[in-house]
């Protein structure tokens, strides 16, 4: 289910009851969810942030979620990424929230850094907490850039309003 520019994945129990919606996982991005035929808390999905490549994962019935692959991390280790990734907001247009992300510089410098402006594409698009092969933030990070990316009005998962305003 996407909210507000992330995707998360809920565990639907019995809809008659007030616990009944359980968040399993609320960061990053969840896809391609593969229920277990025989053990119905169980599934198998991929997860990646901005952080993060894509990997496959099983959650299993008690709550624990274990990685079943890591194709990258050889890879990854001989490269500096930056390890935060924060979400914040402003007031826009029309006195309504605008969400955005920061990514600091891999090289965690508190000096001033160049900035990497990043704007999606649209109509209806949003950056999400998500390994983008495209417009990859790590790849601005660890060139010693900060990165700033917007989902201005027209973006989606913000509500039917905010993507036609």
């Amino acid at each position: 289910i996407g909210e507000e520019a992330s995707n998360v994945i809920y565990y639907l129990e019995n809809i008659y009851t007030n616990h009944s919606v359980d968040l399993l996982i609320d960061n990053g991005t969840s896809h391609n969810i593969h229920p277990d035929a025989t053990q119905e808390q169980t599934f198998v999905f991929t997860y990646d942030s901005l952080l993060q490549p894509r990997n496959i994962y099983l959650y299993s019935w008690n709550g624990s979620i274990r990685a079943l692959t890591n194709h990258n991390t050889a890879l990854l280790g001989k490269v500096i990424l930056s390890k935060e990734a924060e979400k914040f907001s402003f007031m826009g247009a029309n006195n309504e929230t605008v969400w955005g992300w920061h990514v600091p510089p891999a090289n965690g410098t508190s000096q001033k850094a160049p900035l990497a402006f990043l704007i999606h594409g649209g109509p209806q698009n949003s950056w999400y907490d998500a390994w983008g092969s495209g417009w990859n933030f790590q790849s601005y990070s660890a060139q010693g850039y900060a990165v700033i990316a917007i989902n201005f009005h027209g973006s989606d998962s913000y509500g039917q309003n905010f993507t036609d305003s």
